[in-house]
C-alpha cells in the first residue's frame, strides 16, 4: 500500500508565529511590539512539505490471518497478537468534519492558526490481507478531510508513522497509539506550526509491564490478547521540573486540589498507573480541562480540543507552546462561554483539533466540535 499524496490538491495557509496580542483593534500589536503581519510564514495544509518530494512509503503486505473477535480483529500469537479496530469514516463523514473545523477559523480570525490532524488507527497499517475489506481507507479519507479545509493547516501523520511500523508505535492490546507513535505523530504536527521539537533523546524514558488494554475486553476476552500484554513505555521531557499544570472541571472551575494526588512534580505524569491503567499515565481523566505553562519563550498559547488519544501528545509539546490547554470536546460544558470565546479568553495563538479518526469525525465528534462553537 502507498502512501504517496500525489493528486491532492493543496492550498497555502499562512502561519502566523507571533505571541498573543494585547489588543483586537486593526493595527493590533504583539506583545513584543512586533507587526504579526511581518512574522507570518507559509504552511502547506497538507504534510506533503514535510517529506521528501518523491517519497512513497510502502506497507508491507501482512499475510497473518485474521479473525473477527467481537468488535476488532485479532490475528498472530506469543507476542506478535495484536487487536485492531477498523475505522468506517467516509468522505461524507471527513467533509463534514472539515466544514465544522473551517468555521472555527472563520470566528477566530487570522490571528489565531487553527489545524485538523485526526489521527489513524493501527489498523491503518497492521490490517492482515485477508481483513483488507474490512473498513475504509484511513490515509485517504485523510487526505480528503485535508482537501476540504479552508484557511486550517490540515495535518496527515500517517506517512511519517508508517516509516516506524517496526517500532512500537501502536498498542496491541488496547485501541490507543502507544507514546511513541504519538511521538511521531506530533512531529508532524510541530513542523507545521513551525515550533521546536527536541528529539528522543532529551526525553527521559520510563517503562511499565503488562499493560492490558481495551481490546482484551472488545475482543469478547481472547486469550491470545490476555496472555501477551503490551509493555508500556512512555517519555519525559528533560524540562519537566520548569513545566507546572492546573486542572480546571469541564465548566473551567479550579479542582481542589489544583494539581491532582498521585501526579508527579509537574502535575502532568501519574507515574503511578497500571495495568489496565497505563494509558492514564499522562493527564488522567478525559473530563477536566488542563492549563500547562512550560519554560518555552515564544509566548504561542496552543488550545487542544481531542479526545484520548490527544492526551499521548502533549507532554511532546512542552518545548513548543508558552501555555497548553488541554479541552475534551466531548465534556466541555462551561457556562455562559463557547469554545471560540475560551479560545479568546486565554489568548490562544494556535488551535488545534485532534484525535483518533473513528471519533473525531463520527456524528458525536462532529456534532460536540459544532455544538461548543457556539453553545
Amino acid at each position: 500500500m502507498s502512501f504517496d499524496d500525489k493528486g491532492v490538491t493543496t492550498t497555502k495557509v499562512s502561519i502566523n508565529t507571533a505571541p498573543a496580542t494585547t489588543t483586537t483593534s486593526a493595527s493590533q500589536t504583539t506583545k513584543s511590539g512586533e507587526d504579526p503581519a511581518k512574522t507570518t510564514t507559509e504552511a502547506t495544509t497538507t504534510t506533503k512539505s514535510n517529506q521528501k518530494k518523491d517519497e512513497v512509503v510502502e506497507i508491507p503486505e501482512n499475510t497473518n490471518e485474521g479473525k473477527l473477535l467481537g468488535s476488532v480483529i485479532v490475528y498472530g500469537s506469543g507476542k506478535q497478537t495484536r487487536g485492531l479496530v477498523v475505522s468506517y469514516v467516509n468522505f461524507d463523514l471527513g467533509k463534514r468534519f472539515a466544514d465544522a473545523v473551517n468555521k472555527w477559523k472563520q470566528d477566530l480570525g487570522d490571528s489565531v492558526n487553527v489545524y485538523a490532524m485526526p489521527a489513524p488507527l493501527s489498523s491503518a497499517f497492521y490490517m492482515p490481507s485477508n481483513m483488507k475489506g474490512q473498513g475504509t481507507d484511513q490515509n485517504e479519507n485523510i487526505k480528503n478531510i485535508v482537501a476540504n479545509l479552508k484557511g486550517v493547516v490540515g495535518v496527515n501523520c500517517v506517512n511519517e508513522l508508517a516509516k516506524h511500523m517496526d517500532e512500537d508505535i501502536y498498542a496491541r492490546t488496547d485501541h490507543h497509539w502507544l507514546p511513541l507513535g504519538a511521538y511521531y505523530g506530533t512531529k508532524v504536527f510541530a513542523e507545521a506550526a513551525q515550533v521546536d521539537y527536541p528529539s528522543l533523546d532529551e526525553y527521559t524514558k520510563l517503562t511499565k509491564e503488562g499493560f492490558l488494554g481495551t481490546l482484551y475486553t472488545y475482543s469478547n476476552y481472547d486469550q491470545g490478547i490476555q496472555n501477551n500484554p503490551d509493555t508500556f513505555v512512555y517519555f519525559k521531557p528533560k524540562n519537566i521540573k520548569e513545566v507546572s499544570c492546573k486542572y480546571y472541571d469541564t465548566s473551567f472551575n479550579p479542582q481542589n486540589p489544583e494539581k491532582p494526588y498521585g501526579t508527579d512534580e509537574s502535575g502532568l505524569f501519574y507515574d503511578s498507573m497500571e495495568g489496565s491503567n497505563c494509558y492514564l499515565s499522562f493527564l488522567g481523566s478525559d473530563a477536566e480541562i488542563v492549563e500547562i505553562n512550560t519554560p518555552c519563550k515564544n509566548n504561542r498559547v496552543l488550545v487542544v480540543y481531542k479526545n484520548s488519544y490527544g492526551n499521548a501528545m502533549i507532554p511532546f509539546l512542552t518545548n513548543s507552546f508558552s501555555k497548553i490547554y488541554v479541552c475534551d470536546y466531548r465534556y466541555f460544558d462551561i457556562n455562559g462561554i463557547n469554545g471560540v470565546d475560551f479560545c479568546k479568553k486565554v489568548g490562544c495563538t494556535d488551535l488545534l483539533f485532534t484525535g483518533a479518526i473513528s471519533l473525531i469525525c463520527s456524528d458525536i465528534g462532529i456534532n460536540s466540535i459544532n455544538n461548543i462553537r457556539v453553545q
